[in-house]
């Protein structure tokens, strides 16, 4: 979340760029026409008092934004051919809230059919059946 990064103005002139949080450079990388990119590192200390002012939603916002990164405007083309009332009230908060429980769902699910049929030695069926009961448990869980 610190550091410095220095480009060309040349390189920043041209596209529109519209970050998210504290990655500026990541936009900049993303969208600029940057050709080179060099690194000077440098070591943190250990925090001494006070805590991280990271949260989930920073890690959230982050995939959200390689995602409209990667896909080069595609997403708000989309969005601008949705009806104006539909693309405003896209609750994209809420579905990346439903994405992620249902891929914790899928990983409950994969683990406890794991444990059950090579852990335990159960019939593959049995095991799958328990299995995808604990994975729904566990979206309606966290739900």
């Amino acid at each position: 979340m610190s550091g410095y990064f220095m480009v060309r103005r040349s390189a920043i002139a041209g596209p529109h760029l519209n970050p998210v949080g504290y990655k500026i450079l990541l936009e900049v990388i993303g969208r600029g026409n940057v050709g080179e990119i060099a690194e000077a590192g440098y070591v943190f200390q250990e925090r001494e008092s006070g805590e991280s002012k990271v949260t989930w939603k920073q890690y959230v916002e982050y995939l959200g934004h390689l995602a409209r990164l990667r896909s080069r405007g595609r997403i708000g083309r989309l969005r601008q051919k949705l009806p104006p009332k539909i693309a405003q009230t896209f609750p994209k908060e809420r579905f990346i809230r439903y994405a992620i429980v249902g891929l914790s769902g899928v990983l409950v699910d994969m683990a406890v059919l794991y444990l059950l049929s090579d852990g335990l030695g159960l019939a593959l069926t049995r095991s799958k059946i328990v299995a995808a009961e604990v994975g729904i448990f566990s979206n309606f869980f966290w739900m």
